[in-house]
């Protein structure tokens, strides 16, 4: 029996594990439900797998508990992994993974967000918890009569691309590739003119060193007058407080934002009844023109038995010593 350890694991998802479970009889979940920690690491001794999230980024300690306890493989359970430290990981004698899952979660959490921002539905949702039902002469804005911009046609900007094609809308993108299958629904230029021309522009990007605040204050300046910036991927692709300037300064007419910058430690956390302790997110949220959402644009059934999946089957293949897609 090949047994991984998931950690930080939630009620909700014993569903998509039974599920896996009796697909694939040669595995078996440890779930534990907590967060992982030095002191708690340790249970995962007889596991050949360890599952992490961005929520609880593994440290040196754990890595090394983990290493003594045998597990072989340590993966995380989001598409991005830039908070793991795969050489680290390596050179204890452990494999590194991520997984995949639905594009279109991401992808129609993103328009979602959009139509939000664009039909200011913040302000709505307000005024009408307050029982204020006068009309409240704040005309939105149709997406058909908007160019919207799709920085990133990976996997998801690409689901997004064509999903947003169904409203008939302009679309302009940027990517180091392009895709062929996205010929005849968008137009690919430099990142400069898709700034400069777009109303909406939405973040596909993955964070790297070379993405870090890929959007700062000279890039934000360039966007167009009254535009709306739209991020599901990477808080670190904005500079936060540049993007504040630009909202306050009324250059930028809106944002919805579903990732934030150091947002570990405050989003997978319960902190009713507590003040933000991020000073940058506290802001935002403030502003009845921004939409701020905890880090949630991939949570479906859909997505969530992907995840699950995909985790069991790299498991699989590095055990059997087969090639690994989700190998970092």
């Amino acid at each position: 029996m090949i047994k991984i350890a998931m950690f930080n694991a939630a009620r909700s998802e014993d569903e998509y594990l039974d599920i896996c479970e009796k697909k694939y009889p040669e595995i078996s979940f440890v779930r534990i439900y907590e967060k992982v920690r030095v002191d708690n690491a340790a249970l995962a001794k007889g596991c050949y797998a360890v599952v992490v999230s961005s929520a609880m980024p593994p440290v040196k300690e754990m890595l090394e508990i983990w290493r003594d306890c045998g597990v072989k493989y340590v993966a995380t359970r989001s598409i991005g992994y830039e908070y793991m430290d795969v050489p680290l990981i390596e050179s204890m004698g452990m494999h590194a993974a991520h997984t995949t899952y639905s594009p279109a979660s991401v992808a129609d959490f993103a328009i979602m967000l959009m139509l939000m921002v664009t039909r200011n539905m913040k302000i709505v949702e307000r005024r009408y918890e307050a029982h204020d039902f006068r009309e409240a002469k704040l005309p939105g804005k149709e997406l058909w009569n908007m160019t919207v911009g799709v920085v990133g046609t990976g996997a998801i900007g690409e689901m997004t691309a064509k999903h947003l094609h169904g409203f008939g809308c302009r679309m302009l993108a940027y990517s180091r590739t392009k895709r062929e299958s996205l010929d005849g629904i968008v137009t690919y230029t430099d990142l400069d003119t898709l700034l400069a021309e777009s109303d909406v522009v939405t973040l596909h990007m993955a964070s790297t060193p070379e993405t870090f605040h890929l959007l700062n204050a000279e890039r934000l300046a360039k966007m167009k007058k009254g535009a709306y910036l739209v991020n599901t991927a990477r808080g670190n692709l904005i500079d936060t407080k540049a993007l504040i300037e630009a909202l306050e300064s009324g250059h930028l007419a809106g944002a919805a934002l579903d990732v934030m910058e150091n947002e570990t430690g405050i989003y997978y956390t319960n902190h009713m009844y507590e003040p933000i302790s991020n000073h940058e997110l506290a802001i935002l949220d403030y502003m009845p023109n921004v939409i701020v959402t905890q880090h949630m644009a991939y949570y479906t059934r859909e997505a969530g038995l992907d995840t699950m999946e995909n985790l069991v089957k790299g498991c699989l293949h590095d055990y059997h010593g087969e090639e690994n897609p989700w190998r970092i």
